[in-house]
């Protein structure tokens, strides 16, 4: 699992609301290329955590499951430099 999906995953488990959000913003939101977010939304979706849809030009995110099922589907493949990542970037002010 990459970086930036990991980020998505640490950020809805906090709380933060990732669902229905545009993959322009999540990426400006932590930091990230377009195209970093791009990919973390295909991989969200081979994990059938997350459904992506289009409104207009935009691809936004629905997130499919609760957290707790996330974290169930996630558990071992976040890091601890992921989780650092998280908060010091754009979770924590």
């Amino acid at each position: 699992m990459s970086p930036t999906t990991q980020v998505v995953i640490l950020a809805a488990l906090l709380g933060h609301d990732v669902n229905d959000a545009s993959l322009t913003q999540l990426a400006e939101r932590y930091q990230v290329a377009i195209m970093s977010m791009s990919r973390a939304f295909d991989e969200l979706e081979a994990l059938e955590l997350a459904r992506p849809h289009r409104v207009g030009r935009q691809r936004r995110l629905s997130l499919r499951l609760v957290a707790a099922t996330v974290g169930a589907r996630s558990r071992g493949a976040c890091n601890r430099q992921c989780a650092r990542l998280v908060m010091s970037r754009a979770i924590c002010p």
